[in-house]
């Protein structure tokens, strides 16, 4: 599925941005590393640039929103799933908005299970 801004709703940076999305169920659409993973370590050629992007919908909203991932935990769990684990074409990940987004909670389960998150 190809995402044009025409499709975006708003662009999330910083964590009054992603207050928006609090208390809201989401569905990862696409992830986009700008940094890597190696031996458990973040590997960067920019402190000032995110560690990645994400295209994700959420429950309750019509358009899809882009987020920037600059917490290192979130960008690990992200790319334990994306890169690593891979997902699996039954396979879906998702995340809740919490009150402290640096805690994002990253849940991956099957798509029937997740048919009617919205």
């Amino acid at each position: 599925m190809k995402i044009t801004d025409n499709n975006l709703e708003l662009t999330l940076l910083n964590d009054k941005q992603w207050s928006i999305v609090e208390s809201k169920l989401c569905h990862i659409i696409n992830f986009n590393s700008i940094a890597s993973v190696r031996n458990g370590k973040i590997i960067t050629t920019s402190r000032t640039l995110p560690y990645a992007s994400i295209i994700f919908e959420c429950s309750g909203q019509t358009k899809k929103f882009k987020g920037f991932i600059t917490h290192k935990e979130d960008f690990k769990n992200l790319w334990t799933a994306f890169e690593e684990r891979k997902i699996d074409k039954n396979e879906e990940v998702l995340f809740f908005g919490l009150k402290n987004i640096t805690k994002i909670c990253f849940i991956q389960c099957f798509l029937y299970l997740c048919l009617n998150y919205g």
